[in-house]
């Protein structure tokens, strides 16, 4: 194995060589940290802004729920009481209910007979 030696005349030892390795890598990271500080700045303020929105979205998601469940959670009860005020009626009122059922049934056939025919033109 051959020994390194430096030229005759020459003042280097590894003292002044990892010195200046280590001023090197001192300003190379001093660089890179100061060409990515404003790339981590703004990726940053996205994430916090994306994170805030998203926030933002879910209160409002969770208000709008609750508006939707206080407008609609009487509607079974409300449906159910529909139904027995129809069963009602037409245990009360039996001819007038078959009457009532006919004459839906004519205008429905009627309104469904007419968009056909103007389709065909």
């Amino acid at each position: 194995m051959e020994k390194f030696s430096f030229p005759k005349g020459t003042d280097v030892t590894l003292d002044k060589t990892s010195t200046r390795a280590d001023r090197v890598t001192s300003t190379l990271h001093s660089t890179i940290n100061k060409v990515t500080a404003p790339t981590r700045s703004a990726v940053d303020h996205a994430s916090t802004m994306a994170h805030e929105s998203i926030d933002r979205l879910t209160v409002s998601a969770g208000h709008l729920a609750d508006r939707i469940y206080e407008k609609t959670r009487h509607w079974p009860e409300e449906s159910l009481k529909v139904l027995d005020y129809s069963k009602s009626s037409i245990k009360h009122n039996p001819y007038e209910a078959v009457i009532f059922s006919l004459l839906l049934g004519f205008i429905v056939g009627q309104l469904s007979a007419t968009r056909h025919s103007s389709n065909d033109d």
